[in-house]
């Protein structure tokens, strides 16, 4: 099963904390410092819309982009196990993409025993069909996404990510 062989040392695949989402990814070393970088974001590459929970939606230019789905484990890379988190501050995760891939890094320390989660705000997770809770959160814009050059990444519909 390629995507749970390609972790890296330090990670582990188990229960998510989130209800409902199935496996997460959780640190079990020391601490995993702020900036580490993952990825890219492995699965099968499509030009059509592949209806998948697995998927990021890829700009390759202006006009040109492709689907990379994660859904074959076989496939796949660890990264497809990482869930969104329920609110900002449950965070530690930003997805980008980067020379047509996506990449995930830590943007604060990541404790032992703590599960990666990535962020997109409120309305996109609305738009995904995550349950955000309730808390003080700040609202960001789809163009406040922490995401490089480009035009901004969609994820393709029904996707998780």
């Amino acid at each position: 099963d390629r995507a749970r062989l390609s972790l890296p040392q330090g990670l582990t695949v188990g229960a998510s904390s989130i209800a409902g989402a199935g496996l997460g990814v959780w640190s079990n070393r020391k601490k995993l410092p702020k900036g580490v970088m993952f990825g890219p974001y492995q699965g099968e590459v499509s030009e059509e819309n592949p209806v998948s929970e697995y998927c990021w939606l890829i700009y390759k230019n202006k006009k040109d982009r492709e689907y990379v789905d994660a859904q074959d484990e076989s496939k796949s890379y660890w990264m497809r196990f990482v869930n969104c988190a329920r609110n900002e501050q449950e965070q530690n995760l930003v997805a980008f993409q980067h020379r047509g891939q996506i990449y995930y890094r830590t943007f604060r320390a990541v404790g032992p025993g703590s599960e990666l989660l990535v962020w997109y705000g409120e309305e996109f997770a609305q738009e995904l069909g995550i349950a955000c809770e309730a808390g003080p959160s700040r609202r960001r814009s789809s163009s406040s996404r922490s995401w490089l050059p480009g035009p901004p990444p969609e994820t393709c519909s029904p996707c998780s990510l």
